[in-house]
């Protein structure tokens, strides 16, 4: 089953968090109940405009988003006001 993902950079911390089984158990389950979000946090340089550098603290969440239609019971995804 491929999914489609959008946002999710590619260093060694989101490829040990978010793999490819862990995605796939929460889109399978998601009327289960609701899944907490995978929050992953990075220090990251970020410059000023007065040439000072400071490591700043940033997380990341992802989330399934379920925006472009309607799911189905087959996990098939239609397009709002779809009609057969």
């Amino acid at each position: 089953m491929p999914i489609k993902l959008r946002g999710i950079r590619l260093n060694v911390k989101a490829c040990e968090s978010v793999t490819y089984d862990r995605l796939r158990e929460r889109i399978l389950h998601c009327n289960d109940e609701r899944k907490e979000p995978i929050i992953l946090e990075y220090r990251r340089l970020r410059p000023d405009r007065h040439g000072n550098v400071y490591t700043m603290c940033e997380s990341i969440r992802y989330d399934e988003h379920y925006q472009k239609g309607i799911t189905r019971s087959d996990y098939t995804i239609v397009p709002f006001g779809w009609c057969e």
